[in-house]
Parts: structure tokens; C-alpha cells; sequence
């Protein structure tokens, strides 16, 4: 049997989110959806492969984990942590330079974790990318193309009616409108939010809108949403080292947070994604912006060394 060669980020995160929720929450219960995840496809099951041997080559797996053909054994709580942080380490270094290759390979420029960058195009423009971003572009004689694949960037648009400025992103594009604009790729989509003028967007099912000045319009799979009033300072916020939040689910924050830190937050139950969170953090203190979180939601944090941080349910 073949097995696929490339895993995308999602399903390499869903392999490491998996190694960690088996260690914290060991319940028949766990066994059982890790069970549906894992027979979901040849694509999973790969990815839990890859993930598993990475942990064997760390030297860790085979004292810590094992598995027989129908359940997924892992070490008791009392194992030290030391093994889990050592692991956790190796695991994370690998995957998630794995994941952001396949990124960076097309790339024309990008940015490294808590790395903000400012760059020109050959038209003019300026573009602000920031941290764990990459983007491509192409200025042609007929339009002006950026790809945007992953991270955030904002585009601040030099004129030229002839040859349209878009930026693709998430399987949708935005079309400037003699415009300012920021581009942020989320979980299933996109946030586009406009500092001058206008943009149109088109979602990837084809829906088609437009947003002003000091508006933000989001899209994906569940198609285009309305434009609606944002405070631009805060969602620019980013440029000032700044992460600012306003009732967004727990999910967007640790995404945000985790391209301005090395290692990984992982949210052990995905209904805590949804709880919302207003905050302002400082982006070069992550790990105080983690322990905030704890304090405040229904969660509780636990730390393995610098590079993996867990958050679940509340005892």
C-alpha cells in the first residue's frame, strides 16, 4: 500500500492534537472518537503514522507509548513530564516545519514565528506581513496578483486602473477598489477588513459583496458573510505588536497567538473554541496571554517545557 506523501497543516495538527488529548484524557469516551478520527480516511491514518514516528525517532515512544491493533495506549499521568516536554519538543519542530514547507516552497516572501516584515512591490505597492506569513506575487501586464498562503498581510495599494491589484487567499480573492486592506487566513476561510476605500470580495462558492472603510467581511465554507463595522485600530493592532480581541472565540485567539510563539497551544475539547475572548495582549508575551486565558475562561493550562502548551476543560 502507498501512502500519500503530503498531509495538509490540518491533518498534521489533528494527528499532534490527538497525541496530546490521549495523554491528558485517556477515557474510553477519547478512545472512542480518536477511533472515528482515525478511520475517517488513508489520509488520517498516514498522518497518525508520521506522528508516531517521529515520537519513535525521538527515542520516547517506546517506553512511553504503545499501541495494539484496535487501542491507543498512553503513558499514565504519573510518567514523568520530563518525557512529555523532551517529546513534545521533537514532535512539534518536526511537524510544524512540515507543515509550513509545503507553504513557504511557493512563497515569494514570508515571515518566521514573531516575525513582522515590510516589503514593495515593483508597482508600488506596500505590504505588511505579519509573523509566520507567506505570500506570492505576480505583477503582470494585465493584473497584479498576490497569494496569500498563509498567515495575515495588509496591502496598501499603488493606483493603476489598467491591471487590478487581487489578493487569493483560502480558495476565495479580494479585488482592490483604490484601497488599503488586510487579508487574514483563518480556520475554513478568510477576514478581510478594509483601512481605506473599498474592496470586492468573492467567496469560493462564487458569492460576490463589497466592503468600505472601516468595514470587515469574512468568507468560506459556509459561504460570504455581511460586511460589518469593525474598530480598524484594534484589528490593525498587529502592526503595533499588538493582539487586540473583541469577543472572538477561543479557537481564533490561540491560532493568532500561535504565529507569534514557537511550539503549539492545543485545545484538548473543541467546545472551548467557541468561548469568547476579550482581551488585549502584548504579541511578544504569549505565554502571559495563555496564562490570562486560564485565569479568566472555564479552562485549565497545563505547560510541557517552552514548546507545548494544553488547554482543556476546567476540573
Amino acid at each position: 500500500m502507498t501512502e500519500p506523501q503530503h498531509h495538509t497543516k490540518p491533518l498534521i495538527d489533528e494527528a499532534l492534537h490527538w497525541l496530546v488529548v490521549l495523554r491528558e484524557d485517556d477515557t474510553p469516551q477519547t478512545q472512542a472518537d480518536f477511533r472515528v478520527w482515525l478511520d475517517s480516511g488513508p489520509e488520517h491514518a498516514a498522518a497518525w503514522r508520521r506522528a508516531q514516528d517521529v515520537w519513535q525517532r525521538a527515542d520516547i515512544l517506546a517506553p512511553a507509548m504503545k499501541e495494539t491493533a484496535n487501542v491507543v495506549s498512553l503513558p499514565p499521568r504519573r510518567a514523568a513530564v520530563r518525557w512529555m516536554s523532551a517529546a513534545a519538543a521533537c514532535l512539534l519542530l518536526v511537524l510544524t516545519g512540515y507543515a509550513i514547507a509545503s507553504a513557504d516552497l511557493l512563497a515569494d516572501h514570508r515571515t518566521a514565528t514573531a516575525e513582522l516584515r515590510s516589503i514593495s512591490l515593483k508597482d508600488g505597492s506596500e505590504v505588511q506581513l505579519s509573523s509566520a506569513t507567506a505570500l506570492s506575487v505576480e505583477i503582470g501586464q494585465d493584473a497584479r496578483i498576490v497569494t496569500l498562503h498563509r498567515g495575515e498581510a495588509h496591502f496598501s495599494v499603488a493606483p493603476d486602473a489598467a491591471r487590478p491589484f487581487i489578493v487569493r487567499a483560502a480558495g476565495g480573492q479580494t479585488r482592490a477598489l483604490g484601497t488599503a486592506f488586510d487579508v487574514k487566513i483563518v480556520s475554513g476561510g478568510a477576514i478581510v477588513t478594509v483601512t481605506e476605500h473599498a474592496v470586492a470580495v468573492r467567496a469560493p462558492d462564487g458569492q460576490t459583496g463589497n466592503a468600505v472603510e472601516g468595514q470587515q467581511i469574512r468568507y468560506g465554507a459556509a459561504g460570504l458573510s455581511d460586511a460589518k463595522a469593525v474598530d480598524i485600530a484594534g484589528a490593525m493592532a498587529w502592526r503595533r505588536n499588538r493582539l487586540v480581541f473583541y469577543d472572538a472565540p477561543l479557537g481564533e485567539v490561540v491560532a493568532d497567538l500561535e504565529r507569534h510563539r514557537l511550539g503549539r497551544i492545543i485545545v484538548t475539547d473543541a467546545r472551548l473554541k467557541s468561548l469568547p475572548v476579550t482581551a488585549v495582549f502584548d504579541s511578544a508575551q504569549t505565554d502571559a496571554a495563555i496564562e490570562t486565558i486560564a485565569r479568566t475562561l472555564p479552562v485549565k493550562l497545563r505547560q510541557y517545557g517552552t514548546l507545548l502548551a494544553v488547554i482543556s476543560p476546567a476540573d
